[in-house]
């Protein structure tokens, strides 16, 4: 390997490409009918000893002239890389020898040098060839691709041929610790696989993007097909600038002030893309004509803020924003100006103070669906575990085993425990969901996939219902006499009186991302949260 194109792990110069937020790769298609399994990984893995010394550069982000693109001999077997659009992630890549190639990430810009992301393009396939990957440059020594998970594909030639898009692939997986000095030692995935179809345009991902652009369609999308329950407005810019979308979700036919609220965050690590689509499944739940959706509307106002960190989801960073910090660690004093959406949302949890709050991750470690939670010493012991209880009984993908209900001194600063220690939100949640598969159930064995992420977010709704309803719930009964709990049906929501006390929407909601909303609440019940006394209008 050329020494003057070497990598260094760690870096503390922020980077940004300008490119990324100009092209955007739309992947058409519908989830693959049959669910991947697990791969049989090699458990002493062997990588070849001379990985960090050979090779020549094909690719490197930062020299958009290396290589030539076009493929102009037809005897040219060399792949065509590229990671230049949103949410792509590719430093380097190296031709080894033959049909083998070594790939370099792009670590995110902190003291650890996270990664965990990728997702590039590769062009000049030739078919039923055997090609062996190696990408190197992840910061944990362990993960879900220890435990048999695959890489996500995308064919552009299958998706129009089979009208599949992402699905798992690849054999003869291993993963293992590299190094290329006693200062920089990373992880490795090696894996091998063949494609079907000549010339063809494949995508690696390690999660199924859900870029900022995407977003912004499905926003499109759900305001043309439900416009009667659904609203989206602008909750303030972004760090980099961009327009952050807050979604609002009700029967706006009954006053909002005889409704509280939910509320549901997503994306704070910009590289736990499977959060997103949990995350979508559930707001296509809210959106759906199921009596349960449509008793939630009728008591609710559910409100979404489902990108936290937007720049970084647009530079493929895997866990930090644009000025370097790890979101989730930025909730108990958020600065306005570093950290704007975090700090506007925060504001919206504390007005709001909602019934259930649930935060949005992925998790590269452990596989199934899980969550954590924060104990209550007081009357409220062990109520914090019915919502994940009910979860368990309505999806199977979900471990209740691996839920954890604690505070770590570490995690003080996280969203749910923020939620919790300062507004004294009960049902506060991280909702994580594995990049790799499912490990109880009926679906055991099986790895995730768009529609098994997707189908999560559905469960999680009607558990919400259960947990909710006014009606008789005998999942919700079940739950509280194995927790040993008092059996309560919920009362009625109290009716309140529209008065400057009380919450206003204001109307019409338009359905536009430039349009504004305001909410105004100010219980005289509550105790502010913070240093300074609030504003009792807040401008969305």
């Amino acid at each position: 390997m050329d020494e003057s194109n070497a990598v260094s792990f760690v870096t503390n110069e922020i980077i940004t490409n300008p490119v990324r937020s100009e092209i955007h790769i739309t992947h058409s298609g519908s989830p693959p009918k049959t669910h991947a399994t697990f791969a049989i990984t090699n458990k002493k893995p062997k990588f070849p000893s001379d990985l960090w010394e050979t090779g020549q550069l094909i690719y490197s982000l930062r020299n958009p002239v290396l290589p030539p693109q076009n493929v102009t001999d037809k005897s040219d077997r060399i792949l065509r890389f590229d990671s230049r659009f949103e949410s792509g992630n590719l430093l380097k890549a190296y031709h080894l020898h033959g049909d083998s190639y070594h790939l370099i990430l792009e670590q995110d810009c902190n003291k650890s040098g996270s990664c965990q992301w990728f997702y590039f393009q590769i062009k000049n396939i030739k078919k039923e060839i055997k090609y062996t990957f190696i990408i190197s440059g992840f910061h944990k020594f362990g993960g879900v691709f220890t435990s048999g998970s695959k890489v996500f594909v995308y064919s552009e030639q299958n998706a129009k041929a089979t009208g599949t898009s992402w699905y798992r692939d690849g054999t003869n997986y291993q993963f293992g610790i590299t190094q290329k000095s006693e200062t920089d030692k990373r992880s490795t995935l090696q894996f091998q696989m063949k494609f079907n179809y000549d010339n063809d345009t494949v995508y690696f991902a390690y999660g199924i993007p859900y870029t900022y652009s995407d977003l912004l369609n499905y926003i499109q999308k759900w305001q043309k097909s439900s416009n009667q329950i659904f609203a989206h407005e602008i909750l303030c810019k972004s760090y980099g600038g961009r327009d952050c979308p807050m979604l609002t979700i009700t029967n706006r036919s009954i006053p909002a002030n005889k409704k509280e609220y939910l509320m549901f965050t997503g994306r704070c690590h910009p590289g736990e893309s499977n959060g997103s689509v949990v995350l979508h499944g559930l707001i296509e739940f809210f959106l759906s004509t199921t009596q349960s959706a449509q008793y939630l509307r009728n008591h609710y106002i559910i409100v979404i803020v489902p990108m936290i960190n937007i720049d970084g989801v647009i530079e493929g960073y895997y866990r930090i924003c644009q000025c370097g910090h790890d979101l989730n660690r930025m909730w108990t004093t958020p600065d306005p100006n570093k950290h704007p959406i975090v700090y506007h949302t925060k504001q919206l949890l504390a007005k709001l103070k909602p019934k259930v709050y649930i935060d949005f991750h992925g998790h590269s470690r452990m596989n199934g669906t899980f969550a954590f939670g924060c104990p209550n010493a007081d009357e409220n012991h062990d109520r914090e575990k019915v919502l994940p209880k009910i979860i368990s009984y309505t999806s199977s993908a979900f471990s209740y085993g691996k839920c954890m209900f604690s505070i770590p001194p570490k995690r003080q600063s996280a969203s749910r425990c923020v939620a919790k220690l300062e507004m004294g939100i009960l049902q506060s949640f991280t909702l994580e969901t594995s990049f790799g598969g499912i490990v109880n159930g009926k679906f055991s064995s099986v790895l995730y996939d768009e529609g098994l992420w997707k189908k999560i977010g559905l469960d999680i709704g009607e558990s919400i219902y259960n947990l909710l309803t006014t009606e008789h719930s005998k999942i919700r009964v079940l739950v509280e006499k194995e927790l040993k709990l008092n059996v309560t049906e919920p009362k009625p929501l109290i009716k309140g009186i529209i008065s400057s006390q009380s919450i206003k929407i204001a109307t019409p909601m338009k359905g536009c991302l430039n349009g504004s909303a305001q909410i105004i609440h100010n219980r005289q019940s509550q105790k502010p949260y913070y240093g300074k006394k609030l504003n009792s209008t807040i401008i969305l």
